[in-house]
């Protein structure tokens, strides 16, 4: 490691962790970086990430739901705000234990369509509104299709990274929002078909946006730079 990079990182550590946490960027900082010659936006990102890492918001539910025909519940859900500046959404970690009713006249130990558990963007107290087309709704994905007739729960994780549709659909919503919500949603088409579930989590990863840090730090440069040095007065001489 060169001693940019010693440098880079030592700014990091003294500075933007605390700054960061509190939700600013202090000046101290800027002054820093910028007195670190040829800094790079990799570097000042990787320095970040390792001293900073993310912020997690979550939510569990330990609730049993037994399922019904034709479903579309929400489960559970978490809502976070966008109340912290140089952040934005950077996963979202799913965790599903669920089942379906347990027979069928179909084929046995198949993934089904019919019963499934699924990532819904948007707050909906009941069932996502029929007026919807669900196919097409925003921020919706697949986190598991339950096995057909399936005698055991499933234990299933999920994580969904900054390149996944429902997570740049969560960041385009909360670009113009103050808060958005995720949900866990219970699928069953078809009469007959359920989709039980007896616990589920959400964790919302937050990742500091280092464009954003390094625009700030150099607009604070540049504002600086334009400012006139200060004149001192001069300490006139006492006359013996």
């Amino acid at each position: 490691m060169n001693n940019n990079n010693e440098n880079e990182f030592g700014a990091a550590e003294r500075f933007v962790a605390p700054a960061l946490a509190a939700g600013g960027l202090p000046e101290a900082y800027v002054q820093v970086v910028m007195a670190v010659p040829m800094i790079n936006e990799r570097a000042l990102w990787e320095s970040i990430f390792q001293f900073v890492g993310t912020i997690d918001q979550g939510a569990s539910s330990n609730r049993f739901y037994g399922g019904r025909e034709h479903d579309r519940s929400m489960y559970m859900s978490l809502t976070v705000q966008h109340n912290r500046p140089f952040f934005r959404p950077h996963e979202i970690q799913v965790n599903v234990s669920s089942r379906d009713q347990g027979w069928t006249s179909e084929e046995v130990g198949l993934r089904s369509h019919c019963s499934a558990v699924d990532l819904v963007l948007g707050h909906h107290e009941r069932d996502y509104p029929e007026n919807v087309e669900w196919e097409n709704a925003r921020g919706r994905t697949k986190v598991v299709r339950n096995i057909a007739a399936g005698n055991a729960w499933e234990e299933t994780e999920r994580t969904f990274d900054e390149h996944s549709h429902i997570v740049g659909a969560m960041r385009q919503h909360l670009q113009s929002n103050p808060q958005e919500t995720v949900g866990i949603y219970t699928i069953a088409h078809y009469p007959g078909w359920m989709c039980k579930v007896r616990n589920g989590a959400l964790v919302v990863k937050w990742a500091p946006i280092v464009e954003e840090i390094w625009n700030e730090v150099q607009s604070r440069h540049e504002q600086a730079s334009r400012r006139p040095p200060t004149e001192h007065p001069r300490k006139r001489s006492r006359v013996a």
